[in-house]
């Protein structure tokens, strides 16, 4: 499910690396994979397996339209997670490739967009009280 538009999602990304700090980028966002991302485990202990699904399905109550909760212990719901990074060199998902790399490009290049330093930053007022 698309949640924006790819302007919107172009307008998100480039306020996300060029803002300053450390620009995080959930897996796949990069080129806009769209496998969900579900929590997902490989536990030994059968306890806490259905613990985990027990506190799952609390969870998933609260949410409207939360039909089925995906099962954090089945390898389907992993499976499901993988991503398909041979999308990065089509349609849509290329443009927002090159754009990323375009914009990490751009922070590289110019002071203005790399992350701040306390030790560099500097504050100056020319009004006078």
């Amino acid at each position: 499910m698309t949640l924006v538009s790819l302007p919107q999602a172009q307008l998100a990304v480039a306020l996300v690396l060029l803002a300053p700090g450390v620009p995080l980028l959930f897996m796949g966002e990069e080129y806009g994979d769209p496998a969900p991302f579900p929590y997902f485990i490989d536990h030994g202990d059968p306890e806490l397996v259905e613990a985990v699904r027990a506190g799952r399905a609390r969870e998933f109550a609260d949410i409207a339209g939360a039909s089925e909760v995906p099962d954090a212990a089945n390898e389907a719901t992993f499976l499901a997670a993988k991503l398909d990074r041979s999308l990065m060199h089509h349609g849509d998902h290329g443009h927002r490739w090159a754009l990323h790399r375009a914009l990490i490009g751009l922070r590289r290049s110019h002071g203005a967009f790399q992350s701040s330093a306390r030790s560099r930053a500097r504050a100056y007022c020319s009004a006078m009280w």
